[in-house]
């Protein structure tokens, strides 16, 4: 059964139970506080505390549970352990608050993070226990800032109020706050806190408030003017049972009925010493004795049925300790049954974005494809427009071929009369001008002709690459027209 004491932090514990749940702690606290179980009632997997109070060359030990491990604080012994988060419970009481941090800092895991807490110097509500710290809040600031990359400050007030419930509910109520009472102003703090990691923090489902219930009884067990009161005011497991508290109400009305008769006997007594009322006196003696010893027997069946529904109530009460237990076990396996479907979750959407994923890639090939066959489109109009075009460059290739042929004839004729006037007396030896004009229409013919079969050569070389291109396809021969 857990301790009733409960520690200052302990509401620090309930905000931050998300980044404590299912991870090994280090808390650095006295092992006597209580904290290390109320880590294990938030889902830590085991507990290492280091006692700043114990010696360096103590041995470790055991705590009260099989989870718990007890050693002395030292920096060495941090750098020894595994661990997912560290819980400082009191800066201000360490000596070298600063080295420890850096050590903490230096041996946390990249996805690890720091809590850490201080008492505020300046005033406490005295809830707890809680003295002022010997850091200032710019002190306790600066400390976490040095020693860590991210860090989220807090502040820890107390919430004192009462819960009006009605009692014939089905379901649990809705809670509904009224703060009028305070008139604009929050208590004083208890303590500086700060949440550090080595990144951001981002969200880890960490609320910007939490109202954390306590009860009465942990909430002074740690004060000396409490402890009485509290003792005094703890209501006994039969409370619970609606006989049992008629029973008490009943013997309140015999006791007071009792003490009537009993003054009424005394007063009976006085008159009796008179003679002149001494017979009437002893009848009614007589008849309130009678009457006493009626409500005595009265009195005695109502202290053994309130006997027996303190019997019963001290039953049920065992009964509902054995039940508590059997509700902590099937808490325990809700909690990794749930661990369990996290995993089996995480698993569903990985797939999930792998399906999108792919789904994506199936788009971005269907329009690469589509846009493959537009180009292969466009590839294949102009290799019609170049093969018309080289089509229709063969013809003129071949009219320029027949002209150069009746040219190539027309030359041999003028040659064949040239020839035929060479025969005959010139006055001169130079060339005549028939003979010039032909031989630059020649030129000018075959320089015609080299240009034709230079285009030609060129269209083909265009045909082939965009043949190339789309993958195969025939080779255009302008010469087969």
């Amino acid at each position: 059964m857990t301790s009733e004491k409960i520690s200052p932090v302990a509401a620090f514990v309930a905000h931050a139970e998300s980044l404590i749940s299912g991870r090994r702690l280090l808390l650095i606290d006295s092992p006597s506080s209580g904290l290390s179980e109320r880590l294990l009632e938030r889902g830590a997997r085991a507990v290492h505390v280091l006692d700043p109070r114990a010696g360096k060359g103590e041995p470790q030990g055991a705590g009260t549970s099989k989870r718990i491990r007890v050693d002395a604080l030292h920096q060495e012994r941090i750098a020894e352990l595994d661990f997912d988060t560290a819980l400082v419970a009191d800066l201000s009481s360490l000596s070298n608050a600063g080295s420890i941090l850096r050590s903490i800092e230096r041996h946390l895991p990249e996805d690890g993070c720091a809590l850490v807490a201080c008492p505020s110097d300046e005033s406490v509500s005295g809830l707890f226990g809680v003295r002022p710290g010997k850091l200032s809040f710019d002190g306790f600031s600066a400390l976490v800032h040095d020693s860590f990359e991210s860090v989220k400050l807090l502040a820890q007030t107390p919430f004192v109020g009462m819960a009006v419930v009605h009692l014939d509910l089905s379901a649990p109520p809705e809670p509904a706050l009224d703060n009028g009472f305070l008139a604009g102003e929050a208590d004083e703090l208890d303590l500086y806190l700060a949440i550090c990691t080595k990144h951001p923090l981002g969200t880890r489902d960490l609320q910007e408030m939490t109202i954390v219930q306590l009860p009465s009884r942990g909430l002074t067990a740690g004060v000396p003017q409490h402890a009485g009161r509290a003792e005094g005011a703890r209501p006994t497991a039969s409370s619970s049972s609606p006989e049992f508290w008629a029973e008490r109400a009943q013997v309140a009305e015999l006791r007071a009925e009792n003490q009537k008769l009993l003054e009424r006997v005394r007063q009976l007594e006085i008159r009796a010493k008179r003679a002149d009322e001494v017979d009437g006196a002893q009848a009614e003696l007589a008849q309130l004795k009678s009457s006493h010893q009626s409500i005595t027997y009265d009195l005695a069946r109502a202290k053994s049925e309130l006997a027996n529904a303190k019997s019963d109530a001290q039953r049920v009460a065992h009964d509902s300790e054995g039940e508590k237990k059997n509700l902590e076990k099937q808490i325990a396996l809700l909690r990794q049954e749930n661990q369990k479907r996290s995993a089996e979750w995480k698993e569903v959407q990985r797939f999930i974005e792998l399906g999108q994923q792919v789904g994506e890639l199936r788009e971005v090939h269907k329009a690469e494809r589509a846009a493959a066959a537009e180009r292969e489109q466009r590839a294949s109009l102009e290799i019609g427009q170049l093969e018309q075009q080289l089509e229709e460059r063969g013809l003129m290739l071949l009219e320029v071929e027949a002209k150069l042929g009746e040219l190539e004839r027309f030359t041999r004729s003028l040659a064949a009369e040239l020839k035929a006037e060479r025969l005959l007396p010139r006055p001169s030896a130079g060339p005549s001008d028939v003979e010039q004009r032909l031989t630059s229409d020649l030129e000018k013919a075959a320089q015609r002709l080299a240009e034709r079969e230079a285009d030609l050569v060129e269209a083909q070389w265009t045909i082939e690459s965009l043949q190339k291109k789309l993958g195969g396809g025939h080779r255009a021969d302008p010469r087969a027209t």
